[in-house]
């Protein structure tokens, strides 16, 4: 099914075979490759991106109205937090996929 997929995809036999790999950390890539294969991740995912997208337009549309460089601090705010949340989701994605990230066939 779709997990033994994402099992073959995510998790090479060969890493399995690796002794230098231990069940702790193979126990955190499948936390990992659930998590971000999760539909609430997902949609998570995609609300940060909207939110970041929509704020964009409004600080553009304020600084161009108001003739500043930079609008209130809730601004920078809200792009800190959704750089911040891009950038853990960046890591968990390469931490669960390593290498088959780069690759896999949903890019």
């Amino acid at each position: 099914g779709s997990m033994s997929t994402i099992h073959s995809v995510a998790f090479p036999s060969t890493l399995w075979s690796d002794s230098k790999v231990s069940d702790r950390r193979r126990s955190l890539r499948t936390v990992a490759l659930m998590l971000v294969r999760s539909p609430p991740f997902e949609n998570l995912t995609v609300c940060c991106i909207a939110t970041s997208t929509i704020m964009i337009g409004v600080q553009t549309d304020y600084c161009a109205r108001n003739l500043v460089e930079n609008g209130p601090s809730d601004f920078q705010t809200v792009g800190l937090v959704t750089a911040g949340f891009f950038a853990f989701e960046l890591a968990l994605r390469l931490f669960a996929f390593r290498r088959a990230f780069f690759t896999m066939p949903s890019w």
